[in-house]
């Protein structure tokens, strides 16, 4: 991977790779079917989870959406792994681990003052997400 192109969010590791990770291409996560809106809320959830970035500037990555669309996908993933969907947890297992070893790595490595309160904000989240919460269970 190319090192970050989006300030913020976890080193080597471009804002497009994280589509990617969920299987779908940034051009198609604006499509309204079924299993692109399941990806794209995945893909929106992670992204804010590991970023230091506000719901508006993580929607914009993903056709101008508001901070409420970033919001309701977050609540979307949380709802699903609650009910413990299979082929939803078979969609966000994996990338979930790249980026939290990801940001493990980072948070051992880098002691920059900038650095340091990203790596709070996204320690934060985690700590706020029950997806976050339950998925660290399976990685760790």
């Amino acid at each position: 991977m190319t090192p970050y192109t989006f300030p913020g969010i976890i080193e080597y590791l471009n804002i497009e790779d994280i589509p990617q990770l969920v299987g779908v291409d940034m051009s198609e996560l604006d499509r309204r079917k079924g299993h692109l809106i399941i990806r794209r809320q995945i893909a929106i959830a992670l992204m804010y989870i590991f970023s230091d970035k506000s719901g508006d500037q993580v929607g914009k990555v993903f056709g101008n959406k508001d901070h409420a669309t970033v919001t309701y996908s977050i609540k979307r993933v949380d709802e699903s792994i609650q009910i413990n969907d299979k082929e939803f947890m078979h969609l966000i297992s994996d990338p979930f681990r790249k980026l939290y070893h990801l940001h493990l790595h980072k948070k051992a490595r880098y002691n920059d003052r900038t650095q340091l309160e990203t790596i709070r904000k996204i320690d934060e989240r985690i700590e706020m997400s029950y997806f976050a919460q339950k998925l660290i269970t399976q990685v760790a």
